[in-house]
């Protein structure tokens, strides 16, 4: 979730959501946070924008396919590339961290990654 502003005590919140990716059984969704202030004016995805994954699962808790998704604005179009961007370096990070046996570890976020490290990610994010 990337924040953009803070929201003060009096501000109301509004979130709007929308399907921007379907897989074979999971979807993006995003999620726009918006203020609405005491004179009741609504400022438009100006707070957080959050992106959010859900998987469908059948009756036994297996991935079950989703419906597709009709792309009609170029905008639909532009989120759905994006995500498709995103969930193209989630898993070319996936197979980095796997290489170098890094799982094992706990919490991934408390990791320090050396210059050199971080350069040989840049490198698998760009090829």
């Amino acid at each position: 979730m990337n924040f953009k502003q803070s929201l003060r005590a009096s501000d109301q919140v509004v979130l709007t959501s929308r399907v921007i990716r379907v897989g074979k059984s999971s979807m993006d969704i995003e999620v726009l946070v918006d203020r609405q202030t005491d004179d009741k004016s609504v400022q438009r995805g100006t707070i957080a924008r959050a992106l959010l994954t859900f998987v469908s699962l059948d009756r036994l808790g297996k991935p079950a396919i989703v419906p597709g998704l009709t792309l009609e604005t170029d905008e639909e179009k532009y989120l759905f590339a994006e995500s498709n961007l995103r969930l193209r370096i989630k898993k070319r990070l996936e197979r980095f961290v796997e290489s170098r046996n890094l799982l094992r570890l706990k919490n991934l976020s408390k990791i320090k990654f050396s210059k050199k490290t971080i350069s040989e990610i840049v490198n698998v994010l760009g090829s």
